[in-house]
């Protein structure tokens, strides 16, 4: 019975335990260049190391690296192997798969332009009024992001103002949303 035990242990440490982690994905761009497609977050890997490895304790997860520094816009299909996998030295455990083992990311180049900013009206002034001018300040924000997605933009509008039967007094809006301007954006309602 102690020489089976013995004999165990022995087959146990020498394969050692097989393990599944998740890597986080990490895109190397060139300045000026992004990825414009839905990518993986992660990946799984495959790893076999000794029974007594405690991997995690004090050590960084494996992370995925994919280098696109060299690549020029367009489709990119990018096969991941061992060699994309950083893990932490000295954990005893060795690299055995990815999965997927193939991405397909769109890499095209970051480009700026200056659009209208739209501000929707809901609703109806008062009786006998209209509305005489609306002033926006500023009334044009610079869009950033992958080039086409930024040449389809015409304009970028806010939320929507909502009347409810205003009448003379001036309507003062504003927001600071920075997704959608960039800065603080005044509205101007005048009626006559």
């Amino acid at each position: 019975m102690l020489l089976a035990l013995v004999l165990w242990l022995f087959i146990r440490s020498e394969s050692g335990l097989i393990k599944i982690f998740k890597a986080n994905v990490e895109v190397q761009v060139q300045p000026h260049m992004e990825i414009s497609n839905d990518r993986p977050i992660s990946v799984e890997v495959t790893m076999r190391g000794p029974a007594s490895s405690n991997m995690y304790i004090n050590q960084s997860p494996p992370v995925c690296i994919i280098n696109l520094q060299n690549a020029k816009e367009g489709e990119q299909a990018v096969t991941l192997t061992t060699d994309n996998i950083k893990a932490p030295k000295g954990s005893g455990y060795e690299i055995l798969q990815v999965n997927p083992n193939r991405v397909v990311l769109k890499l095209e180049r970051t480009i700026s332009k200056e659009v209208p900013i739209n501000v929707p009206i809901r609703g109806h002034v008062a009786g006998g009024f209209e509305i005489f001018r609306k002033i926006l300040n500023p009334s044009t924000v610079v869009v950033t992001g992958p080039r086409s997605h930024i040449e389809s933009i015409k304009e970028v509008s806010t939320e929507a103002i909502t009347l409810n039967g205003q009448s003379s007094r001036p309507i003062f809006w504003q927001t600071s949303d920075s997704r959608t301007v960039g800065s603080e954006l005044r509205c101007r309602i005048r009626f006559r």
